[in-house]
């Protein structure tokens, strides 16, 4: 059974948009966990306690945004130095 996703679009809460460019390369959760020497299974629980980056539901993959990694890999070592 498949669910509709309807957008709803109030005058009172403007719709939030990512633009992304189109050169931006998506990355799998196995090429994620080589990239940062884990196991892809660490990869899926940073995502499942929000403490990853950003990944995207594509059907049954999960995909990652190169910008998004690099941000978030970008978060991670400002909060290392800060520490």
């Amino acid at each position: 059974m498949r669910r509709r996703l309807r957008a709803c679009v109030c005058d009172s809460q403007p719709l939030e948009v990512s633009v992304m460019t189109t050169q931006d390369s998506f990355l799998t959760t196995a090429e994620v966990a080589a990239r940062f020497r884990t196991s892809p299974s660490t990869v899926r629980y940073w995502r499942h306690i929000g403490a990853g980056p950003r990944g995207t539901k594509f059907g049954t993959k999960v995909l990652y945004r190169e910008s998004e990694v690099q941000r978030w890999e970008r978060e991670r070592e400002l909060a290392e130095s800060a520490a």
